[in-house]
């Protein structure tokens, strides 16, 4: 995600139990080369769930002139994913404006 005032990202929270699934996620998203970097905050649950929030992970831009485009295979995924978890059309059709590196 690239911070931006007044606008908002949807997504999908996945439970990852083991330790060298984060490791491997960091190093796919781009922690360790410094594109990204990994913030944990606390989110609310909806009522009817037996818990009220739990810690979340999601990662961050670090902001750079001329940051790569991402590959079009990587913006498929992103896009039949946001599809897959009915996530809102006009948010999806965002997400299918973006311009890949292909």
């Amino acid at each position: 995600m690239v911070p931006v005032e007044g606008e908002n990202v949807w997504g999908v929270v996945y439970e990852i139990k083991d330790a060298n699934d984060v490791e491997n996620l960091d190093r796919r998203e781009g922690v360790y080369s410094g594109a990204y970097v990994r913030k944990n905050s606390e989110r609310v649950l909806p009522r009817d769930t037996p818990k009220q929030s739990i810690t979340v992970s999601t990662y961050f831009a670090v902001p750079q002139d001329n940051p790569p485009r991402p590959s079009a295979a990587y913006m498929a995924l992103i896009v039949n994913g946001a599809k897959f978890w009915n996530l809102p059309a006009e948010y999806v059709a965002q997400l299918e404006q973006i311009v890949t590196a292909e």
